[in-house]
């Protein structure tokens, strides 16, 4: 999994989990399961399944622009 993360150049966070992180985030047996955290560590998105580049673009993208600079 993390030479998959690394092969797609992937710049952010990527959580290989068990069972109980899986039951802690909500996501039952879906895989694969994208979780979009914002910058206080509250979850903004549970994707289960497959998601592609334009949809976690978007989510992302939203989210940079709503979120305040901080100093």
């Amino acid at each position: 999994m993390r030479r998959v993360a690394t092969r797609l150049k992937l710049n952010y966070p990527v959580l290989f989990g068990t069972s109980e992180i899986m039951d802690a985030y909500g996501v039952g047996e879906a895989l694969p399961v994208t979780i979009v955290v914002d910058q206080d560590g509250k979850i903004r998105s549970r994707i289960l399944g497959i998601l592609y580049s334009e949809e976690f673009n978007e989510r992302v993208a939203r989210l940079l622009e709503t979120k305040e600079v901080r100093n």
